[in-house]
């Protein structure tokens, strides 16, 4: 299992909010399913309430990300 993620939080500290953001995913379909299920698992534990993430729309990641119920924004 390949990938690899890069987080930021500059949205949370500029929008004050709490969110949390990708600003970079890869991986195959498996590998991201998992990384971002550890992710809001995560953030879920420290009371983040919003996810932004931002990837390539390539199958095996965006169908990965829908099995979690990310929502793609247009």
């Amino acid at each position: 299992m390949d990938g690899s993620t890069l987080i930021d939080d500059t949205t949370a500290r500029e929008w004050r909010e709490s969110t949390i953001q990708t600003c970079y995913i890869d991986g195959d379909s498996n590998a991201v399913f998992d990384m971002m299920k550890f992710l809001k698992t995560y953030c879920y534990a420290l009371g983040v309430r919003k996810i932004y993430g931002f990837t390539c729309n390539h199958k095996p990641i965006t169908t990965a990300l829908e099995k979690l119920g990310f929502e793609k924004q247009v």
